[in-house]
């Protein structure tokens, strides 16, 4: 997949119609090799979203804007014949798409590609995260996205509960309103 970017599945998630432009957005901060990585990466792994999600959205449109991609660790929830202590994967956020205050009990860095607003707690102001700059949320601290007017593509590290979902933390911020 050199040199090429990644096309959304027509029969998939409709968010993955975002993923050309996030992925062409991330590749204006990388050197040409990282770029082509991510492309090559975000391109040929598995989009999906958290069954807890889909079972209880946070509200009517979250769905059509979110997937995550694990590929490293264990993927929605699965243990493998060893548990793992960390899962490595892209989460892409369409345009427009609330990600509310949620909460788990793996600890996590993000690391986002392109731009979004972010709060690191309940109540907790929406702030521009710096593209490249690492985002650690503690073991159970809520956190939360929003995006604009271009989608978030991010890279996350979760260690240690990994196969426990997020649970909303609902009501924690008016700007949460769908």
């Amino acid at each position: 997949m050199t040199g090429s970017a990644p096309s959304a599945d027509p029969g998939g998630l409709p968010v993955l119609a975002h993923l050309e432009e996030a992925v062409a957005l991330a590749r204006e901060g990388l050197d040409h090799d990282d770029g082509e990585a991510l492309a090559a990466v975000a391109g040929s792994v598995s989009w999906v979203q958290t069954e807890a999600y889909r079972q209880d959205p946070p509200h009517g449109n979250f769905l059509d804007g979110y997937a995550h991609a694990t590929f490293l660790g264990p993927t929605d929830g699965g243990q493998g014949p060893t548990p793992a202590a960390a899962a490595m994967g892209l989460l892409l956020l369409a345009p427009g798409v609330v990600y509310p205050h949620h909460a788990h009990p793996a600890d996590e860095v993000y690391l986002p590609l392109t731009e979004a607003r972010w709060s690191h707690g309940a109540g907790a102001p929406f702030e521009v995260a710096t593209v490249g700059t690492a985002l650690h949320h503690r073991p159970w601290q809520p956190h939360a996205m929003i995006t604009d007017a271009r989608p978030l593509l991010a890279l996350y590290l979760w260690t240690g509960a990994v196969t426990v979902p997020a649970t909303w933390t609902r009501g924690d911020s008016p700007a949460e309103a769908p």
